[in-house]
């Protein structure tokens, strides 16, 4: 910009937010705004033409045009780029605006007219602090309004979310009546006893009445049932149930009348359970006609015996009667379970993208998170349902649905594909051991805050796991155990979000051992401690003399 530019004064930028103490003086027809321009703010975040602030001396109008990366905003609201905006006297210029940093100026527009005499300017002069006041004023109202605006928005917010709520629990609770009705009061169950191994639930007037009879069988599915108990669960489900939706309470003579009706005392069921276990303990007995074969071909015969179909069927009573819960995965603490004793989803409906169904015999495995039970593909590559390093089952990436807690969804852990986890925003100093010195290290080689750990995860992925040499290690090099075991990771490998921040700290480690050779030089003289990240001694002068971002070599 030439000196022949320079005109009239027609403008000020006076400073908001803290970051900037200097009035901005506007006498020129335009005006760049940023790091390299004529009108200078330092701040790294803050783009070298941050934008453009231009003077119509015919019409006395003032204009800013954004060509920044990181956006300006007049008040809270962002322009676009590269089109031009009309200043009004008192608009709040932001720059930068976030939770740490502001970077702002408020706009004075002044006279710029030849007539304008030095009188009127003196007068200026004197009530300029009665200007400032009004432009904050001015500013402090807009702003009000705004957070005004904000409020209401966001309550209407909440009302919706508490309509969406309130009607989900309308229709979870239409379904839980559905599901809750005895099929033969066709009333909300009652006092509901339970039938094994069917779990079939029926009011305890309804199940009294069925174990009268000489021949007990569920009348839903034509099954004996092995033992009859009261469904303590069902029944804390169904009074929950009743508090919210009082309309749906039993009325008082039905109440009365199952009461009267109901023969299941503690005495009773134990007479009725001790008939039905002595009929299970018989399944399997049979007589069976001799047959005859020759001498040669009795050792082959012997395993190739052929039962009917009421066998087949006594058999699999005695088989849930001995089955016993197997722990599986270590501490996931689920069950292999076969499928004709725990039903699933696809137990019932085959899976639409590979038509598989559960065979009678199928195994499951229950979700950690929400107990739903799912079979067990045994290809978790094809098919995860397993974190290779917890080893702990997730339901949400085989059914493809979000999964959570039935304790509490703000905790739950998922499983994810290693390219789908979250990278972390910032670079904790809990990593490397939490010593400080080496992560300042990394802070200084990488100046950038908010690419920081985008650099260290794109070159960790591309230089090891890409390449097939990242291998996250549970032994006493990385960490104080006493287990040996390594992992192989590659894009598609299933973690859990539980068992995510470990391997990120690995992560950070390799990629601080990767890049030594580029750090300043005292760092590379640094000699490796024996003991690493593993290292607990915390004395300054020990942890500035040696380099702890290594494995341990010692006593291992």
């Amino acid at each position: 910009m030439s000196s022949n530019d320079i005109q009239q004064k027609w403008g000020e930028l006076i400073p908001k937010g803290g970051l900037v103490q200097d009035t901005l003086i506007l006498n020129q027809k335009e005006h760049i705004l940023g790091r390299r321009g004529d009108l200078r703010v330092d701040n790294p975040k803050v783009s070298g033409q941050h934008c453009v602030l231009r003077y119509d001396y015919i019409k006395k109008k003032a204009y800013i045009i954004d060509v920044s990366q990181n956006g300006t905003s007049l008040f809270d609201k962002k322009l676009d780029k590269n089109n031009e905006v009309e200043l009004e006297n008192g608009d709040l210029v932001n720059l930068l605006k976030d939770k740490s940093q502001w970077i702002g100026y408020i706009f004075k527009l002044i006279d710029s007219s030849a007539d304008s005499s030095k009188n009127q300017q003196d007068t200026a002069t004197k009530n300029n602090t009665d200007q400032k006041e009004l432009e904050q004023s001015l500013v402090q109202q807009k702003l009000n309004e705004k957070e005004q605006q904000e409020q209401t928005e966001q309550i209407k917010k909440m009302q919706k979310e508490l309509e969406e709520r309130l009607k989900k629990v309308k229709e979870d609770d239409d379904h839980f009546e559905k599901d809750s009705t005895c099929v033969i009061c066709i009333d909300l169950l009652y006092n509901p006893y339970v039938m094994t191994p069917c779990l079939h639930n029926y009011c305890c007037d309804c199940m009294s009445e069925l174990l009268k009879k000489d021949d007990i069988t569920c009348p839903q599915c034509r099954k004996k049932p092995i033992s009859v108990q009261k469904n303590y669960q069902l029944n804390n489900l169904i009074d929950a149930f009743i508090k919210r939706n009082p309309d749906k309470k039993w009325q008082e003579e039905v109440i009365q009348k199952k009461n009267e009706s109901n023969l299941l005392n503690k005495q009773f069921l134990d007479q009725i359970n001790e008939k039905l276990s002595n009929k299970a303990k018989k399944v399997g007995k049979h007589q069976r006609e001799p047959q005859s074969y020759s001498e040669s071909e009795d050792s082959d015969h012997q395993s190739n015996r052929h039962y009917s179909e009421e066998e087949d069927e006594e058999d699999e009573e005695e088989e849930y009667l001995n089955f016993q819960p197997q722990q599986y995965f270590g501490q996931n603490y689920n069950y292999i379970m076969p499928a004709h004793l725990n039903r699933c989803v696809e137990c019932q409906n085959a899976r639409q993208d590979d038509n598989f169904k559960c065979s009678p015999y199928q195994q499951h495995i229950k979700c950690i998170n929400c107990d739903k039970m799912m079979p067990q593909r045994n290809d978790n590559n094809l098919y995860p349902q397993n974190c290779i390093i917890c080893e702990k089952s997730f339901c949400n990436l085989y059914f493809n649905q979000d999964c959570s807690s039935k304790y509490n969804s703000s905790i739950s852990n998922h499983l994810k594909l290693f390219q789908d986890l979250p990278i972390p925003q910032v670079l904790n100093f809990n990593l490397l051991s939490g010593r400080n010195e080496e992560i300042q290290v990394l802070v200084d080689y990488i100046q950038d805050d908010e690419m920081r750990t985008l650099i260290i995860y794109d070159y960790v992925n591309e230089h090891f796991v890409k390449q097939g040499k990242f291998k996250y290690e549970i032994c006493q090099k990385f960490m104080k155990t006493t287990a040996n075991k390594s992992f192989d990771i590659n894009s598609d490998t299933p973690i859990c979000t539980g068992c995510w921040p470990n391997i990120w700290s690995q992560m950070v480690l390799k990629y601080r051992m990767a890049i030594k050779d580029q750090l300043p030089k005292q760092v590379q003289d640094k000699p490796d401690c024996w003991y690493g990240v593993n290292c607990n001694t915390r004395n300054p002068y020990h942890n500035k003399r040696f380099n702890h971002a290594c494995p341990q070599v010692q006593n291992i």
